[in-house]
């Protein structure tokens, strides 16, 4: 049986997601929208190492992507566009990031979402 608690972690992240995007609030949707994907990719690659090798990138999420085995190409665009968009939201150093549209992010990540949950669950 496989460990789900990074899929499960990705679900909670996209349905939070969601929620914020209804409500509005574009950077909180942007934030749980790289967590979902951060979850889901990690989900994917502990699914095939049983852990995540020392040398991942938490917020990178090519390097992520790169560690995953599954195909992943579908997904490229919106894996490359997140990755630094994270950093963006969560420090106030950062130049803002350039989001606006919340609820093309969801439709965007909620493949990658479903992808691992094709993968991972047997």
């Amino acid at each position: 049986m496989a460990d789900t608690g990074w899929l499960d972690r990705a679900e909670e992240e996209l349905t939070r997601a969601t929620r914020d995007s209804d409500a509005g609030d574009i950077d909180a949707a942007v934030q749980h929208s790289c967590q979902a994907v951060e979850c889901a990719l990690k989900a994917i690659i502990v699914s095939e190492k049983r852990s995540l090798p020392p040398e991942v990138d938490d917020h990178d999420y090519q390097s992520l992507q790169s560690h995953a085995n599954a195909h992943l190409s579908a997904h490229e665009d919106i894996i490359a566009e997140l990755t630094g968009v994270h950093e963006r939201v969560v420090s106030p150093d950062m130049p803002d990031h350039e989001i606006e549209d919340s609820e093309r992010l969801i439709a965007d990540i909620t493949p990658v979402v479903e992808y691992a949950e094709s993968y991972v669950t047997p």
